[in-house]
């Protein structure tokens, strides 16, 4: 009985982990903060029902939205001037790229962008 009522909202949570994904990806504007501020609250959500034993699949889109604008934003801290710490910052975000880990990989993409 309590796996029928878990059924539905698996689906709605990875429903709503879709739409979140395709409406970061659609942004005219990237707030960068603010995608970071809604991965963190994606990913957290994800563990908590990880956590009860449910694993929760349908996530891909998710991860291709993130590493869309990961890739976008490093190509464009690319194309700056940057400071040491920044070039540093930019390294760190292309190794966590490259082992798709977005979520880091954002975190040092913020930092090196609020350096000034």
């Amino acid at each position: 009985n309590q796996t029928k009522k878990l059924e539905p909202a698996i689906k709605e949570f990875q429903s709503s982990m879709n739409e979140a994904a395709k409406s970061m990806v659609n942004a005219k504007e990237a707030n960068l903060k603010e995608i970071v501020s809604q991965v963190r609250k994606l990913e957290e959500n994800k563990q908590r029902v990880e956590a009860l034993g449910i694993v929760i699949g349908g996530t891909e889109e998710l991860n291709s939205a993130i590493g869309q604008i990961v890739g976008r934003e490093i190509n464009n801290l690319r194309e700056k001037t940057l400071t040491e710490n920044q070039e540093n910052l930019l390294r760190e975000a292309e190794h966590y790229f490259s082992l798709e880990d977005y979520y880091s990989a954002l975190e040092r993409i913020v930092e090196a962008s609020q350096i000034k």
